[in-house]
């Protein structure tokens, strides 16, 4: 499985949850009759026919939604997305790069491995080296038209690329993994109708891996006394009472200190609150809430 009409059926139509049909240039769905455009080698839109998140307690991220939506999906040359690590100081991406480290070793081996809301492909370009077909999912369309120039140039056949909505993903229990990180920091509204999606989105036996930014990790900036990076932290506790409001009662937690070398066995592992909380939580075990 190396491509997308090897992948077609694992796809399903974003508003009616329809399987997909594909044709020369385009997917379409035979109930709504909606074509998806093929925009390049393994790069296809499959964004609902309208917005579906609207919270107005965080107007920030609202707007930046409805703008990214927008955007028309097309090819862009010389796209340069936010967050690549080649394009930032040399202290922040070896910091990144002990992160997927990390994450690499939690990861089940399946066939097919899908990263939700991707960016600019930090998880993507490490996992296509483990997994026989990598998806990578997001919104931006310059964060995809940077991640498929850089597939192109190296090459790279086992990677799919799908602008899509998070709220409204494009598999309809489906995928056997999924991995959604650096992405649950938008508040309870936004992280229960992300989680409810992932849920839908996996396989009966699939699993999904998260992370939440720890409160502890920095409380200084978080009580705003040094500048805050991110909208939404949360404590062990709050991330745990979140996953039980977006029906998820069981899971694995792993936590991550990104100072300290992940196959390091150090004693500050026991004293330093962690950088990242990460869960693992499977479908089959929490498949009377999904």
């Amino acid at each position: 499985m190396n491509g997308l009409k090897e992948m077609t059926p694992l796809l399903s139509c974003p508003d009616d949850h329809s399987p997909l049909v594909a044709h020369s240039g385009h997917l379409s769905c035979p109930l709504c009759r909606r074509d998806y455009p093929v925009l390049g080698e393994n790069f296809i839109d499959l964004l609902p026919g309208s917005p579906s998140f609207n919270n107005g307690d965080n107007t920030g991220y609202q707007s930046y939604y409805q703008k990214e939506f927008s955007r028309k999906s097309r090819l862009i040359l010389n796209a340069r997305a936010w967050g690549r690590l080649d394009l930032n100081t040399a202290s922040w991406a070896k910091k990144r790069r002990r992160q997927v480290r990390f994450v690499s070793k939690l990861l089940s081996r399946t066939p097919v491995i899908c990263d939700i809301s991707a960016g600019a492909g930090t998880y993507t370009f490490d996992l296509v080296k483990r997994f026989p077909l990598v998806i990578h999912c997001d919104l931006s369309i310059v964060n995809l038209n940077d991640v498929y120039q850089r597939k192109q140039a190296q090459k790279i056949n086992n990677l799919v690329l799908i602008r899509c909505d998070y709220f409204k993903l494009p598999f309809n229990h489906s995928m056997p993994q999924l991995i959604c990180l650096d992405t649950l920091v938008r508040g309870q509204f936004h992280e229960i109708q992300l989680l409810s999606s992932l849920l839908s989105a996996v396989s009966k036996t699939g699993t999904i891996l998260a992370d939440f930014h720890n409160w502890w990790h920095n409380p200084l900036r978080r009580l705003g006394l040094l500048p805050n990076n991110f909208d939404t932290s949360y404590t062990q506790r709050q991330a745990e009472e979140l996953l039980k409001k977006s029906g998820i009662n069981a899971w694995d937690h792993y936590p991550f200190h990104q100072e300290i070398l992940p196959e390091a066995n150090s004693f500050l592992r026991k004293i330093l609150p962690p950088t990242r909380l990460l869960y693992i939580f499977r479908k089959h075990e929490n498949s009377a809430n999904s």
